[in-house]
């Protein structure tokens, strides 16, 4: 059992160890371009913990201080980045199980076995709003999800089938990525990126317009993202600005795949014989047009 005058130490150290570990899975996962300062604040976390556990040591009867310190520096840095090791370790292990389309949609939770992961949920629970809460869990979910796709990608290992092009592979991914309403911006540009980088490469114009058929028809059927992190009616009038400010972002990246397409097939120039998937993608570039004139 804990002595009186320890506790207030070491529930000190473990709140501010367990903050380290939140951090450093924020800024790995829903902070991105902040990383620097993240890394200030965990080693800022992890100095004030290894202070507290020195505390902790001095009261149990280390009378030398600087052993105490040490001992405590020691401790908490060596426990940090064991428990670090095995969070990626575990993660990895979970984040291949996802490398088929079946085990991807099947998945709960993308984001692998994270200690800080959990620190945020119980936070969010305890002292913060439902409606703050959902969200964060939705945009978390959201990033972690993404992350997974890109690791699998860059891992080659989508699982692509012998009689389809790259990019044929990833439109299937697209409507399993988007299961649930995660066709977001981020996922959208970030396929968006990926496939026009494998078009440089192979000139497959049909299966690029057979991508923004596929973009445009889950963008058209997706529900905002206040919508899919479920929060009430009350709270989705009260955010009719930042929605109107994220469909407009939606529109600009339709705007920008349309283009980028159009130029790189060349629509709108004769052929002597063109495709049928040329006319499909200019009857769906006019009506976008149409619908966004203003």
């Amino acid at each position: 059992m804990i002595k009186p005058k320890i506790a207030p130490f070491f529930i000190g150290f473990l709140v501010l160890f367990l903050s380290s570990l939140s951090i450093r899975f924020l800024s790995s996962f829903s902070l991105q371009g902040q990383e620097g300062a993240a890394q200030i604040w965990i080693w800022v976390s992890l100095g004030g913990a290894a202070l507290l556990l020195s505390q902790v040591f001095c009261l149990v009867g280390i009378r030398n201080r600087s052993i105490a310190v040490l001992g405590a520096i020691l401790f908490t840095t060596l426990s940090f980045f064991s428990v670090t090791s095995l969070e990626a370790n575990l993660s990895e292990n979970r984040l291949k199980t996802g490398s088929s389309i079946g085990g991807f949609t099947v998945l709960q939770d993308h984001c692998g076995v994270y200690a800080g992961r959990a620190v945020i949920r119980i936070f969010d629970g305890l002292f913060m709003s439902p409606e703050y809460a959902a969200l964060r869990e939705y945009r978390i979910g959201c990033s972690c999800r993404l992350r997974h796709y890109l690791y699998l990608e860059k891992a080659d290992a989508l699982g692509c089938k012998t009689d389809e092009t790259q990019i044929q592979c990833r439109i299937r991914w697209m409507g399993a990525f988007s299961e649930n309403g995660f066709w977001n911006y981020e996922a959208r540009h970030a396929f968006f990126q990926s496939i026009m980088k494998i078009w440089n490469e192979t000139h497959q114009d049909e299966s690029l317009v057979n991508y923004v058929l596929k973009d445009q028809e889950l963008q058209i059927s997706a529900l905002n993202e206040f919508q899919q992190a479920g929060l009430s009616e009350a709270s989705l009038f009260s955010r009719v600005k930042e929605t109107k400010e994220i469909e407009e972002n939606q529109r600009r990246l339709s705007k920008e795949i349309f283009e980028t397409v159009a130029e790189a097939i060349q629509d709108g120039i004769p052929h002597e014989h063109p495709e049928p998937f040329r006319f499909k993608f200019h009857d769906a570039y006019v009506d976008f047009r149409a619908k966004n004139k203003n």
